[in-house]
């Protein structure tokens, strides 16, 4: 049977997206993994719709994490069976296995403040599970990425960081003295998918081409340029404007309007900050991001590295 102290897995449950992991603990090595759109709001619809009594809600979730257990068991050639679970995401949210509250800012980076709860291992689901809440501010939350920043492993220091989490709601969370102590969250993302596909816009734009192709990056950083200076409300028209006089084809329209959307995000650090950042999350959002830091001259790469939470890049000014 496989050691607990050799491998775990690892739970990232969202809203609209789950990923399972087994993970190795030298190194933080993923193994194997599963991925679904069974997310928590799917899957909590759910178990609104079974009507089964409030206290067979855990035991209702744990059945449909067996489910994903077994299908990453296929794919590995060591057994699993009891290595012990960890749950981060909206599993500990409303819709998830079971509410758990916020943690309030500050936190400790190295994740040993946070809010969790442990499950025991029974006889109908052998993994001991620790379930892992999210952290708040007064005025904002956030669940999941309070984990990718712990791990970071970002070294102490009394200089601040800015941790920025790129997604459907970019998170930042400015770091200092091993603490977490502000959040911002943008609904970048969010925005893109309305505007591209909800309004006027949606005939002028055309996800269909390589960022790193002819002139993509080009339409890209004039995006950046405008979002970061200018009002981001006029400048959205001029997405239409571009296609409709032919001076952008809806595929560059595309890469100016995503440039557009993240140097407005950018405009606050753009003015106002002055310390290190790391970007953490899938390597084609840290690429757009990565390309907007370094074209407002907001920070200079350094080597990119792999950790347990998926891939970082490490900028400072």
């Amino acid at each position: 049977m496989i050691n607990y102290t050799i491998h775990f897995l690892s739970c990232d449950w969202g809203t609209f997206s789950f990923r399972l992991c087994l993970v190795r603990v030298e190194g933080f090595k993923i193994l194997a993994e599963e991925k679904s759109k069974d997310g928590s709001a799917a899957t909590f619809k759910r178990w609104q719709q079974v009507a089964q009594p409030i206290e067979n809600r855990i035991e209702y979730y744990l059945k449909v994490l067996e489910s994903q257990i077994d299908n990453l068991k296929k794919k590995v050639t060591v057994c699993i069976d009891e290595v012990p679970l960890i749950i981060s995401g909206m599993a500990s949210s409303t819709i998830g296995v079971m509410e758990l509250p916020y943690k309030k800012l500050p936190f400790f980076i190295d994740g040993s403040d946070l809010h969790v709860k442990k499950i025991p291992a029974t006889s109908k689901f052998i993994y001991d599970t620790i379930l892992i809440s999210g952290v708040r501010t007064d005025e904002d939350v956030m669940r999941d990425e309070e984990t990718q920043l712990v791990g970071c492993d970002l070294p102490a220091s009394d200089h601040e960081q800015l941790f920025i989490h790129p997604g459907t709601h970019s998170k930042y969370v400015a770091v200092r003295d091993g603490k977490g102590v502000s959040l911002k969250t943008y609904m970048t993302d969010d925005f893109f998918s309305l505007l591209a596909t909800k309004c006027i816009l949606t005939q002028s734009i055309k996800n269909d081409g390589d960022f790193n192709t002819g002139a993509h990056k080009k339409y890209f950083e004039m995006g950046v340029k405008k979002g970061s200076t200018l009002n981001l409300l006029h400048e959205a028209f001029m997405v239409r404007t571009n296609n409709l006089f032919n001076k952008l084809t809806s595929e560059q329209n595309y890469f100016f309007f995503s440039g557009l959307l993240i140097g407005n995000e950018l405009k606050d650090i753009f003015q106002n900050f002055n310390g290190g950042i790391t970007l953490a999350g899938e390597p084609d959002l840290i690429m757009y991001y990565t390309a907007a830091l370094n074209y407002l001259s907001i920070a200079k790469n350094t080597p990119s590295f792999l950790s347990r939470t998926g891939v970082e890049t490490t900028l400072k000014r």
